[in-house]
């Protein structure tokens, strides 16, 4: 293998593992560790957001979700803002309920933004490939690893604008905590997962 080729094979294998991380580190923030579709024939997927391996986390499905956290009954949010936990409903006012609506609001945006952003990696990801055998059949290897590395900083801010949304995200959280007390328990994100999102 010629020097170049090392080279080349060196820059091509950091990348991916730096690309690699940063998606580990973005998605697997306390909020979004990974997003998957499940039940794609049906008209309403379901979609989980889930946080930890234990099943905390956030099941989409339809027009509501369902919040699971390790020793609490799941809590289900509907779009309009109504809240049942352990599959009885808890009791709002017109404040609660907007807070609730706000909320759902917030952790659907996350989640769409996580789908969003885990498609165009994967099409990244698949470009980048195509670009590196390319380089090296063209014998073009050195002028590869600029050339990913710079389009790995643009979907890296894209892969970023996920930390953006989590401290709005927060603030519906914890606005829904303070007005329905019900909901407390499952308000878990914090301004270290907002932090740590970006590092």
């Amino acid at each position: 293998m010629s020097p170049a080729a090392r080279e080349c094979r060196q820059t091509n294998d950091d990348f991916f593992q730096d690309v690699g991380e940063l998606l580990m580190k973005v998605l697997v923030s306390a909020v979004v560790m990974s997003v998957l579709l499940v039940g794609c024939g049906k008209s309403e997927p379901t979609v989980n957001v889930s946080g930890q391996a234990n099943g905390a986390g956030v099941t989409f499905i339809g027009k509501s979700l369902t919040l699971k956290r390790d020793g609490l009954p799941a809590a289900t949010i509907s779009v309009d803002g109504a809240l049942s936990i352990d599959g009885k409903p808890v009791d709002l006012n017109q404040a609660q309920r907007q807070a609730m609506r706000s909320y759902y609001a917030q952790v659907q945006g996350v989640a769409k933004k996580g789908i969003d952003i885990g498609t165009q990696g994967a099409a990244f990801g698949a470009h980048a490939a195509g670009e590196a055998i390319k380089g090296v059949l063209s014998g073009n290897s050195d002028q590869i690893g600029d050339r990913i590395e710079a389009e790995a900083d643009t979907f890296k801010n894209k892969a970023l604008q996920i930390c953006d949304q989590l401290a709005t995200l927060r603030t519906a959280q914890d606005a829904a905590a303070h007005l329905v007390p019900a909901f407390a328990p499952y308000s878990t994100l914090t301004q270290h997962d907002i932090d740590d999102c970006r590092t």
